[in-house]
């Protein structure tokens, strides 16, 4: 899952407007904001848009997004020094100062992973988080895309219990997440997760093989760490930008298509898109008790199904089913899809009837695609 808590919900108001909000210079500017408490709060770093309104979204060193209303600027001071990500000795240091005793970092080419859940498991995420990055950026190496390795290294913290887990969550992102296995937060940019191969009076696991064995027990468990970590490269590597009008059926479509993960290779991913068995079960079992016939209009018109615990389920395996269509069966437009909407800007939100718009110009006719939809999902894993 996605978490957005009150950085979205700053941002949807900041970005309520007729037009894309004007982009601003990409110095450091030194910040001084008020909170929702009254606390006063100071940032430094780069004004990335500035509302007509005259709000602001700064994104921080340390890739934090900072949404500030009219209301909460204090005071902002302008500088010539140019802004420049925190590198991993930083990033590395500021984490410890934030969780303090227990934790440790481990680096590896593109990560800084936080943790308390021990070397060995921090060691195999970073193997996965690393394997599944290069499988990522390969899948969408092909022109029009414009992707990238990510400009600074991706942060993950990884817990070692589900109860240490849930009550940072609690706080950082909502009861939404707290209730989840993992999730990606879009303001601070950082991957959260805890030990998946730790369970109560086991001992921890002791080799890569062994983790393996243990998170593999349960699909789910594996799925929850691919999900999450795809989130983050998608929107580090040129595909989605942040606080942008990035669609839920297709960014949570997406990392689903990736969540077949392939364990047993220490440096290739051979189970990029592999029917995804869980999603595709619920998907048909959607279909035929309860799929209404403008399901398809409302998955990519809105994303309220997502957020009703009662809809979600559903919405989520239509999503996976419906990026499966279109990148198996019309990859060409996909793509080209893909990179319009990874030029949207940030703080613009569409209207349901342009999302629809945009997807029909793309695909054609919806009720015609959702007919072929239907019938080609029907031959899927069978």
């Amino acid at each position: 899952m996605i978490a957005r808590a009150v950085g979205l919900l700053l941002a949807l108001t900041l970005g309520a407007t007729t037009a894309p909000p004007a982009r601003a210079d990409a110095r450091i500017s030194h910040i001084e904001l008020r909170g929702q408490n009254g606390e006063l709060t100071s940032v430094s770093g780069r004004v990335l848009v500035e509302a007509q309104d005259g709000g602001l979204l700064v994104e921080a060193r340390d890739g934090t997004l900072w949404s500030v209303t009219t209301a909460q600027l204090q005071r902002r001071t302008g500088t010539t020094d140019e802004f420049r990500p925190m590198d991993s000795g930083e990033l590395s240091r500021q984490l410890l100062d934030e969780f303090g005793p227990g934790f440790e970092v481990i680096t590896t080419r593109h990560y800084v992973i936080c943790t308390n859940a021990g070397r060995k498991y921090a060691e195999w995420c970073g193997s996965l988080f690393e394997r599944l990055m290069d499988a990522f950026l390969n899948h969408w190496r092909s022109r029009p895309l414009r992707l990238a390795e990510p400009s600074s290294p991706l942060i993950a913290i990884v817990f070692a219990s589900e109860q240490e887990f849930s009550e940072f969550a609690e706080r950082d992102a909502g009861s939404a997440a707290a209730g989840a296995k993992g999730y990606y937060s879009i303001r601070t940019n950082r991957t959260v997760l805890f030990d998946l191969s730790a369970a109560p009076g086991t001992p921890p696991a002791r080799t890569p093989a062994d983790i393996n064995r243990k998170v593999a027990a349960s699909p789910l468990n594996v799925a929850t760490i691919v999900h999450e970590a795809t989130h983050q490269i998608a929107f580090n590597c040129g595909l989605h930008t942040r606080y942008a009008d990035n669609p839920l059926w297709l960014t949570e479509g997406m990392a689903m298509y990736f969540e077949t993960p392939d364990l047993d290779s220490r440096t290739g991913w051979r189970t990029v898109g592999r029917p995804n068995a869980a999603r595709l079960t619920q998907f048909h079992d959607y279909v035929r008790q309860r799929r209404p016939a403008d399901s398809l209009a409302q998955l990519i018109s809105s994303d309220a199904r997502f957020t009703d615990a009662a809809m979600a389920a559903d919405a989520y395996a239509e999503a996976w089913a419906l990026s499966y269509f279109l990148i198996k069966t019309r990859r060409k437009d996909y793509v080209e899809y893909l990179d319009r909407l990874s030029r949207k800007p940030p703080l613009f939100w569409d209207q349901p009837e342009d999302r629809r718009t945009e997807f029909e110009a793309a695909f054609g006719d919806l009720a015609a695609l959702d007919r072929q939809f239907l019938k080609y999902l029907t031959r899927v894993g069978r």
